[in-house]
């Protein structure tokens, strides 16, 4: 084990202050990076200025989304940090199972899978529905074919 060292001018702030300053810049930065890789804004190839400007512009609201989600879980007692919330959400999904009956007709039964429990946990705390989509079936009818 080391000493962690941090350096600062502010003398009004506690050594824990300064160190949830800092955790929090880590935790944005962090963010940041996520983010812009999830929405494909990395990397930053802008041609003139008001492309520059759009691209801050989007990061800067999915900033503001992300340390709302964030804080609304921390208040709950969960201390994931996005790319873990990102992750642990990924593979809960909505599924298509297509098949066909004995007449020949074409079924589709599309449904959401089961939650986790960790993203049962995550939907509670965002007060966010589990199931939010009905499951929905569709038939198609074999189409009858014309004589010649």
């Amino acid at each position: 084990m080391g000493d962690y060292v941090l350096r600062t001018n502010r003398t009004d702030l506690s050594g824990e202050e300064i160190s949830g300053i800092y955790r929090s810049l880590t935790t944005s930065e962090s963010s940041f990076k996520s983010m812009k890789s999830e929405l494909g804004l990395r990397p930053n190839y802008h041609k003139n200025e008001d492309s520059t400007i759009a691209h801050i512009f989007v990061t800067v609201i999915g900033y503001h989304v992300l340390a709302g989600i964030m804080k609304k879980l921390r208040s709950n007692g969960i201390k994931y940090t996005w790319d873990s919330v990102r992750k642990t959400l990924s593979n809960h999904a909505r599924v298509t199972n297509s098949f066909n009956d004995k007449a020949g007709n074409t079924i589709h039964i599309r449904n959401s899978s089961t939650p986790t429990l960790k993203q049962r946990e995550i939907y509670k705390a965002l007060k966010l529905k589990i199931n939010p989509l009905k499951k929905v079936k569709l038939l198609l009818p074999l189409k009858k074919r014309k004589k010649p």
